[in-house]
């Protein structure tokens, strides 16, 4: 998850303009990048996956925390991405939904508190086009 949370926007240097607007070119290109270096496709996956819907039946537990990863740094809450990553949670710790819930709503909302500071810092950073 660590690695996945690092290396899932690579394709960006091929595609800077993603860097500050939308888009998914990187995606594709980061995994292919990730390949090329012998990056296993275990972990090269990242940079596609965290792309994806969240329901998407392949998105593993591991996934599922690299696209929340992402989307908290920029201080995003996602229901649907929440929810299927709860849903991971609840079938592998065996707790109750509305404990999970509760731990995770609690860890994702501090995570997201401290977001403006990171992006700003992120933006003092200009990227050549």
């Amino acid at each position: 998850v660590a690695f996945g949370a690092a290396i899932h926007d690579i394709g960006k240097a091929r595609v800077p303009i993603e860097l500050s607007e939308p888009g998914k070119l990187h995606e594709a290109i980061g995994l292919s990048l990730l390949l090329e270096a012998g990056v296993p496709r275990e972990r090269a996956r990242f940079a596609l996956t965290h792309g994806q819907p969240p329901g998407a039946p392949h998105l593993t537990l591991e996934d599922l925390l690299v696209q929340t990863a992402d989307a908290v740094w920029k201080g995003k809450r996602s229901e649907p991405l929440e929810t299927a990553l709860r849903s991971h949670l609840t079938r592998h710790t065996g707790s109750k939904d509305w404990e999970v819930f509760e731990r995770l709503d609690t860890i994702l909302e501090r995570l997201t508190e401290a977001a403006d500071e990171r992006l700003a810092h992120q933006a003092s950073f200009p990227v050549a086009q």
